[in-house]
């Protein structure tokens, strides 16, 4: 199982906020964190309302998708 350390303003989920598909992995805190939890309805209307919002978001969306992820 591949394991990946994300930092703050990483995200995760986003894949399965685009897709039809159930989440793929699963997050653990190893540290205290405060997160920003979206839902779809939310997502879909942050990229259509906010397009520096996609353009965060495509960057880590491509990369995940390159390496399989």
């Amino acid at each position: 199982m591949a394991c990946t350390l994300l930092g703050p303003d990483d995200i995760f989920g986003e894949m399965a906020l685009v897709g039809s598909s159930p989440r793929s992995a699963t997050a653990v805190a190893v540290t205290d964190c405060t997160l920003a939890v979206i839902n779809k309805h939310r997502f879909l209307f942050l990229v259509q309302e906010t397009p520096m919002f996609a353009l965060q978001v495509m960057p880590a969306m491509a990369s995940r998708t390159r390496s399989g992820a």
